[in-house]
């Protein structure tokens, strides 16, 4: 019984960028089927933004707001973003606040942004809908900068700062203490997790104080410097410190973890994006992406092969990066002093093909993933490429017939892929030594297969013995660029200059200018509802019960 045939084949030459925009494309239609939700870092689209580009310099924090905007605070003031754009932050009121060194950035759900100016009278705004709001140190004696911001699910608004915690009640921000006469216990940073537990790290260790509690207790005596601290899409929390490491701190519970997983880093910034990887920045290492944060192993060496790296050397702007932060667009963003850097997600997966590569054939792997033949046989699943088996080099034709056996042609013969290994088939005798690449393979409705050979024509294999052009009369000489078998069991060939064949059992029909073929070089065939498109260098058809129709006509220089 004939089964249908949903068979990819394809050989081109191409120059790099049309074979990357083929693959790419190829990429799209196979990952949209069944994307994961994780990628690797390099596979994601990405963009640096510098100063020519109009990105303020010393970029302190990054926050976004309900309208959209990107907020930068930077030393030399407030900034914002549309996307296209930097601009410096300009309001009707109060302008001058924004000028100067802009300390830490809190975005509320409200669409509100909190801003926390260093060496000011004024300490800290909040900006909504165009209008501003200041606020004074409660000590006008010791002031203070705010070193951070951080929200409770209740609303109450929390500052570290250099002489202490504060909390905002009304209009006044109050001192919690310990305040500059209990140095030893200075808050460098404030977070609030999702349970309303309080985190503040200070000279005296890592505290915290569970909602409803009036007493911090510790959670860390360790003494650690510049701590960033962020919750985890499971609810658990993590803290990484310049002094070289980034840790698990809490379970998904909130209960302190016992045994965690430690990355060694020097990190001034952390962030889980959407997908749950953990994005680290580091001081000199680069950026690090755990894509799975959660399952991160306690083995140092399995948990070094468990990350991804991401540095100069593949286009990051600056291996010494600060702060990580992921939009509501699901862009990710890392700040350095040399710019911005952009990852964002892409429908289109970059593959990577070996260099010069000129041919390239793809075909869908029965097992899962992508097989792609270029200099070398290639497997990909989600972007991730590993090279595979020990092929011949210049795969240059992949097919996949109806009983999902994939078939490979290259310079150097014709093989059949068999779990983990090549089963190679001998080629027809005579053929030019020069010239006998694999153009295309179909096989028949009775289990033939049909190989097209570059500048020695059609031959068909049927039990074991090679045939030129099937024993057919009038089949053409010459290669076919192109092989189909269609739903019918109808065999397709097309070739250049305005020349299609079709075999239906013994019945061999032939297509010219005459019957309507007018798109140059016949280069693509497939099947869609019952009509077969048929695709030139110079437009389409569309054949319905053998009537050719011309669907689109292209010239050189123009678009279809």
């Amino acid at each position: 019984m004939y089964m249908r045939d949903d068979s990819k084949v394809g050989r081109r030459r191409l120059n790099a960028k049309a074979a990357r925009l083929i693959v790419l494309a190829f990429i799209l239609c196979h990952w949209c089927v069944g994307q994961s939700l994780n990628r690797p870092i390099k596979s994601l689209y990405h963009t640096r933004w510098t100063v020519r580009d109009g990105v303020p310099n010393d970029i302190v924090a990054i926050q976004q707001t309900r309208d959209g905007y990107l907020w930068l605070g930077t030393g030399e003031g407030l900034f914002r973003f549309d996307g296209v754009r930097f601009e410096r932050y300009k309001p009707s009121q109060g302008s001058e606040l924004f000028t100067g060194r802009i300390s830490a950035l809190l975005a509320t759900p409200d669409g509100g942004l909190w801003i926390a100016h260093q060496g000011r009278g004024v300490r800290a705004s909040f900006l909504k809908n165009g209008e501003v709001k200041s606020y004074a140190s409660p000590d006008p004696v010791h002031p203070g900068n705010i070193l951070a911001f951080a929200q409770s699910p209740d609303g109450t608004m929390w500052a570290a700062t250099d002489y202490g915690r504060e909390r905002l009640e009304g209009a006044y921000w109050i001192d919690e203490g310990p305040h500059y006469y209990h140095a030893s216990s200075y808050p460098e940073t404030v977070f609030v997790d999702h349970r309303g537990t309080l985190w503040s790290n200070t000279r005296t260790g890592l505290l915290y104080r569970p909602a409803g509690q009036s007493q911090f207790q510790t959670a860390d005596a360790s003494i650690s410097e510049n701590v960033d601290i962020t919750e985890a899409p499971d609810g658990s929390v993590w803290m990484a410190s310049i002094r070289g490491w980034v840790r698990k701190v809490t379970g998904p519970d909130g209960s302190l973890a016992t045994e965690h997983p430690l990355v060694v880093a020097k990190s001034l910034g952390i962030a889980f994006t959407h997908d749950g990887a953990l994005w680290i920045a580091t001081v000199g290492d680069g950026l690090l992406r755990a894509p799975f944060a959660n399952q991160l192993p306690v083995d140092r060496k399995t948990l070094e092969d468990a990350l991804e790296r991401y540095t100069e050397r593949d286009g990051l702007l600056n291996d010494f990066s600060g702060t990580v932060f992921e939009d509501r667009e699901k862009n990710v963003w890392v700040t350095s002093s040399r710019g911005l850097d952009q990852f964002r997600w892409s429908k289109l997966i970059p593959i990577e093909l070996s260099h010069g590569a000129t041919y390239i054939s793809m075909v869908d792997d029965p097992s899962g993933g992508l097989i792609v033949g270029s200099e070398s046989l290639m497997h990909t699943v989600d972007g991730i490429v590993t090279r595979v088996f020990s092929p011949p080099s210049r795969v240059e034709c992949a097919y996949r017939d109806p009983f999902d056996r994939v078939w490979l042609g290259g310079v150097d013969g014709l093989w059949r892929l068999s779990g983990d290994h090549l089963v190679a088939y001998p080629l027809p005798r005579g053929l030019t030594p020069s010239g006998h690449n694999v153009q295309a393979i179909t096989l028949d409705r009775s289990g033939s297969l049909w190989v097209s050979f570059d500048r020695n024509g059609v031959y068909r294999l049927e039990a074991g013995s090679w045939t030129r052009s099937g024993g057919l009369l009038n089949l053409p000489d010459g290669p076919a660029l192109i092989e189909r078998t269609d739903a019918k069991g109808r065999t397709w060939f097309g070739y250049k200059d305005n020349l299609l064949a079709m075999l239906d059992g013994i019945k061999l029909s032939l297509f010219t200018t005459q019957q309507g073929v007018d798109i140059g070089n016949v280069i693509s065939i497939n099947e869609r509802g019952g009509r077969i498109w048929i695709g030139g260098d110079k437009g389409l058809l569309n054949n319905n019960m053998y009537n050719m129709t011309l669907i689109a006509h292209a010239f050189l220089g123009s678009s279809v």
